[in-house]
């Protein structure tokens, strides 16, 4: 390390004194690679800054780079000040844009940079101009009464109306954060109507930022709302995703208590546009569509149900996002698609991620309460993954399983029952077991096996986890009412252990039960049964 940085001293060195512009644009890229990795250059800081005063822009950059990354820039700064007060006057637009920069990167140095500050906001350099606005709003961060003597905040509000598109962003946005202890950037209606004309002129990221800021006008009235509704037209359709969802969320804020009855039309423009980019656009960006029609799927899904096949997992899809399409997917099934989309969900139920498994057993058992032809897909395909030798998959399907309802299922209901017979000692997670617990306390009152895989849990209900002992105390309570003779003996096993045991919330629980039963069982059972 050392005698790498007294190899480079000695080239800086040579750099300086002998006029080789080759020679210098190597060593100078050698500064800049080791500046990108972070390495800490500060023992070269002399020889570093006099490139300040080279005409070479690629020299003067990484001189500049070098004094805004250092961790203590405040000797640099000083070292600099000459440099950079010259530059700030200098012909090129460049060297004054970057010099203005600088000054206010470090904080002892940008005292002397305000009186170079106003007369740039003014530069005839739409560049300059730029590297101004950014500076004040560096500038509050530091010294924010500077600001207030100068009067920028006034200065940036005129420059709402300069010809450079990107200038105007930049300051809607400094002035959004020099008055954010006032609530932010203040936007009357002059203001709104002349950015709402100049939007064409912004580029996509300008559109966003001139969008946002315009939601912090509220308008007066109903035509006026309306004439704001009409200037978004052509961006609630537009190619770019962030553009579209920015305009809706204008749209949206204001119609607000005026126009609401256009909501489910823009609702429909904005999707005609949005489901085409879900087919095609990368995984970010189809979760921020998702998110966007996650919020309106309850309250109007005819506008996504046509297209409810694009919510089908693609193979190269993320856990995550496929979980997300399950969610969407299954708020979109109706009577008329449910077979479809019962048969597509089947197909996720052994992904290789368990969780996107674990979502698509639960979608789909969540469908087969609500439609017997999900429910005929779940007793001929679903069932049969009981026998499989993947014990995981087999617990992520007994799990999903016991929330089915069984109306009019009894031999479907005692397959299930048997299966756990059968599986109970597999299972080793915590919503597994309380799941099997849960479903033998509701379903297995008349299957006479319900008993022995209770007293299996029991046997080793200490060392069993608080969730578990919570649901195991519930169903032998729930089933001693159905079965007293055959549960007495398992019930007093259960209380006594957990009315000893060391978490409170457990321990309580215990207790309430053994008090109820013991004053009054038929006021306890019409508590505990809910009848």
């Amino acid at each position: 390390m050392q005698t790498e940085m007294s190899n480079l001293a000695s080239l800086l060195d040579k750099a300086c004194t002998v006029s080789d512009a080759s020679n210098t644009k190597n060593v100078i890229r050698k500064v800049h690679l080791l500046l990108v990795k972070g390495r800490d250059l500060t023992p070269l800081t002399g020889r570093i800054v006099k490139f300040l005063s080279s005409q070479d822009i690629l020299a003067k950059k990484v001189a500049c780079l070098f004094i805004s990354r250092l961790k203590h820039p405040q000797d640099a700064g000083l070292l600099a000040i000459n440099s950079l007060l010259k530059d700030t006057k200098d012909p090129n637009p460049l060297y004054r844009g970057l010099a203005l920069n600088t000054l206010f990167d470090v904080p002892s140095t940008m005292e002397q940079g305000v009186p170079r500050l106003v007369p740039a906001l003014e530069d005839n350099s739409a560049y300059v101009r730029r590297a101004a606005v950014s500076c004040c709003g560096k500038l509050s961060r530091f010294y924010p009464t500077i600001v207030d003597e100068l009067d920028l905040t006034d200065k940036l509000y005129a420059m709402i109306r300069d010809q450079d598109p990107i200038v105007v962003v930049q300051c809607l946005h400094i002035l959004d954060e020099v008055l954010e202890s006032e609530g932010g950037i203040t936007v009357n209606k002059k203001i709104a109507w002349y950015l709402l004309k100049q939007l064409p002129a912004f580029h996509s990221w300008g559109v966003i930022g001139v969008l946002e800021c315009l939601k912090k006008y509220q308008p007066k009235t109903s035509e006026e709302a309306l004439m704001i509704v009409n200037a978004l037209d052509a961006y609630l359709t537009s190619n770019n995703v962030a553009v579209q969802l920015s305009a809706f969320a204008l749209f949206r804020h204001t119609i607000r208590g005026r126009l609401d009855h256009l909501l489910r039309e823009a609702i429909g423009q904005v999707w005609s546009k949005l489901s085409i980019q879900l087919s095609f656009s990368a995984q970010e960006m189809a979760w921020n569509i998702l998110d966007w029609g996650e919020e309106f799927l309850l309250d109007y899904p005819e506008v996504f149900r046509p297209r409810y096949r694009l919510f089908y997992c693609r193979f190269s899809d993320s856990p995550a996002l496929k979980r997300k399409k399950l969610a969407v997917l299954q708020s979109l099934v109706d009577k008329e698609n449910v077979s479809e989309a019962a048969d597509e969900i089947l197909g996720y139920c052994t992904d290789l991620d368990r969780d996107v498994c674990r979502c698509a057993l639960q979608t789909l058992v969540s469908l087969a309460n609500q439609h017997e032809v999900a429910c005929e897909v779940v007793r001929s395909r679903v069932l049969p993954l009981l026998d499989v030798s993947d014990e995981v998959l087999v617990t992520e399907v007994l799990c999903a399983l016991c929330a089915l309802r069984f109306d009019k299922s009894g031999s479907f209901q005692e397959r299930i029952l048997e299966t756990v017979m059968q599986r109970k000692w597999s299972l080793t997670s915590v919503d597994a077991k309380c799941g099997v617990i849960d479903f033998i306390s509701e379903h297995g009152q008349d299957f006479a096996p319900s008993v022995y895989i209770l007293e299996d849990y029991a046997a080793s209900i200490e060392e069993e986890d608080e969730p578990v002992k919570q649901s195991l105390l519930g169903a032998t309570v729930k089933m001693f009412f159905s079965r007293p003779s055959e549960l007495q003996d398992l019930l007093g096993t259960v209380l006594t252990a957990l009315c000893k045991d060391s978490n409170p919330f457990v321990r309580a629980q215990a207790n309430w039960y053994y008090v109820a039963l013991l004053h009054n069982v038929a006021t306890s059972k019409q508590i505990v049964l809910g009848s």
